[in-house]
């Protein structure tokens, strides 16, 4: 029997202590090892505990069909620990012939074999303890090794293609190149970074990932919010000028508040509220002054602004009251499909003096006018009315 000291090892909150064995030996000799803080095991056997009168240890065996054994040790005290082996025959004598060779190998892991596949190994801080855990998905528990109630292939694919393909919003893109609109590049640009931010957000195996995680939600938040703010000036009906320039310097604010706090709530409201509050005033100042209700044709409320207005309502209920971690899935792909159901609703039809669109009308000279029939509309002094000459 051999006893081997180690020196002290220090405990840390976050590591975990790995001691591997390598055994090498004849056939029928086995290795019985115990590992015990404070105290060696004077005595081993392969039918008795790993412990000493006070301390348990941790014990384990060796042979030449299990050449390798490891023992994992969460969160070790800091104490002296005592390696101790034992030579074992099968009851008989084993002589001067048999040579055994054990090479013990310490080494300090944050989390068990980096917590697989289904797992991530994070570092976690409580107060002023900082410790490391297994944050496992797809169902996965334990040290992610535990599938007992994992999901299935299946079911990670579908989630997959939920989320991914309810990014889609074609429709909403086409609305907006119809009506001539330069946000369809702002819509272009969230309907991309988002499928491919879901499509890399997925747990399991079914997980695509074109750039780097935290890059994909930074573009997909920043996205989501610059469509909602461009698209409800758009609504306003401001004049060119000032509509280009709250675009772009609402950009600028939102990627300065994404960078921030990506997941703040104000981040979302802010941009919301004071699009909102410009489109009010623009309505009211524009009923004030034509003396009527802004929008004029009821048509536009009955068929497009309330069955809009009805789509965002039911989907911030959907967003903030009805999902939840087991029906993520559902829930956000429904929110993604009555988002862009709204901008179908919502973006308005094109300015009066651009019904001809960009290609028609040009004079080719250094500028230019709209015609019809061979005739030149010109400007007039009423808002949104044209004198034929």
């Amino acid at each position: 029997m051999a006893t081997q000291r180690h020196p002290a090892v220090t405990q840390q909150p976050f590591t975990r202590q790995w001691r591997r064995y390598r055994y090498r030996s004849g056939y029928r000799s086995s290795v019985v090892a115990c590992l015990s803080p404070w105290a060696p095991v004077l005595k081993l056997l392969p039918s008795q505990s790993c412990h000493t009168g006070l301390f348990g240890g941790f014990g384990s065996t060796l042979n030449a069909s299990a050449p390798t054994a490891v023992i994992r040790l969460p969160l070790p005290p800091s104490a002296t620990w005592f390696l101790s082996l034992q030579l074992s025959c099968g009851g008989s004598d084993c002589g001067n012939t048999s040579v055994v060779s054990v090479t013990p190998d310490v080494f300090i892991s944050a989390c068990v074999e980096d917590c697989g596949t289904y797992g991530e190994c994070r570092l976690l801080r409580s107060y002023s303890y900082l410790y490391a855990a297994c944050v496992c998905k797809a169902g996965w528990s334990g040290c992610c090794s535990d599938d007992s109630a994992s999901q299935s292939w299946v079911r990670q694919l579908t989630a997959t293609l939920l989320l991914t393909l309810s990014n889609l919003s074609l429709p909403a893109l086409a609305v907006a190149i119809r009506r001539h609109y330069i946000i369809e590049v702002v819509y272009l640009f969230t309907m991309i970074f988002s499928t491919f931010y879901h499509a890399c957000d997925q747990p399991g195996v079914a997980v695509l990932c074109i750039m780097d995680y935290d890059a994909l939600q930074y573009c997909d938040f920043l996205g989501s919010v610059c469509a909602i703010w461009v698209t409800i000036l758009c609504m306003a009906r401001l004049p060119d000028l000032l509509k280009y320039t709250l675009f772009m310097l609402g950009a600028l604010l939102i990627a300065m508040s994404m960078q921030l706090d990506r997941k703040g709530l104000w981040n979302l409201l802010g941009p919301v509220l004071c699009a909102l509050l410009l489109m009010v005033a623009s309505w009211v100042y524009r009923g004030v002054r034509r003396r009527r209700c802004y929008p004029p044709s009821w048509r536009r409320w009955v068929f497009f602004l309330l069955p809009g207005a009805a789509c965002a309502r039911v989907g911030v209920c959907v967003y903030v009251f009805a999902e939840t971690e087991d029906n993520y899935y559902y829930t956000h792909s429904l929110w993604h499909l009555l988002v862009a159901t709204c901008v179908v609703f919502l973006l308005p039809p094109r300015e009066g003096s651009k019904e001809a669109g960009w290609s028609r009308g040009w004079s080719w000279g250094w500028s230019w006018r709209p015609r019809l029939c061979g005739y030149t509309l010109c400007d007039g002094a009423r808002e949104e009315l044209y004198t034929v000459t």
